[in-house]
């Protein structure tokens, strides 16, 4: 994901190089802290209702939404 983010960004939005890589940056940053914020919650969800419905749940959620 990282590599080609930069030129993903070029590619949708037409923006320059530098800017994209900003872009970019910032994108992994915010993905990141959500993560590091989400995932004491997942767990503890997981701890109290068992990982495969977590995990289907998760899957279920984000299989439809990759299609967009």
């Amino acid at each position: 994901m990282i590599p080609a983010l930069p030129e993903r960004l070029k590619e949708l939005t037409g923006l320059p190089n530098s800017e994209a890589v900003q872009y970019g940056m910032w994108l992994t940053f915010v993905f990141a802290l959500f993560q590091f914020f989400c995932m004491p919650i997942v767990g503890g969800l997981s701890d109290r209702f068992g990982q495969r419905p977590i995990l289907l749940l998760s899957q279920g959620y984000i299989r439809p939404h990759s299609l967009i």
